[in-house]
């Protein structure tokens, strides 16, 4: 059983601090999205920032699924 899901423990590590990282940045983007004291003007930047890490995330946790799948395959 432990064989079979090698590739999902392998990257079970990489996808976990992903959603760590994730959820921090949700907190982030709340915390600027209703703060009133700012302008939307000064929220698009940041909050776009915020996305951009977001994607940068998933793709480099993907990346390791689809590594840990691969290696899988081997």
């Amino acid at each position: 059983m432990l064989k079979e899901n090698a590739a999902e423990i392998a990257a079970y590590g990489p996808m976990r601090g992903a959603q760590r990282q994730l959820s921090a940045l949700a907190k982030e983007r709340a915390k600027i999205q209703l703060d009133r004291a700012m302008s939307d003007a000064e929220k698009k930047p940041k909050l776009d920032a915020i996305q951009k890490r977001e994607n940068e995330i998933i793709i480099r946790a993907l990346a390791a699924y689809t590594n840990a799948q691969k290696q899988k395959q081997k």
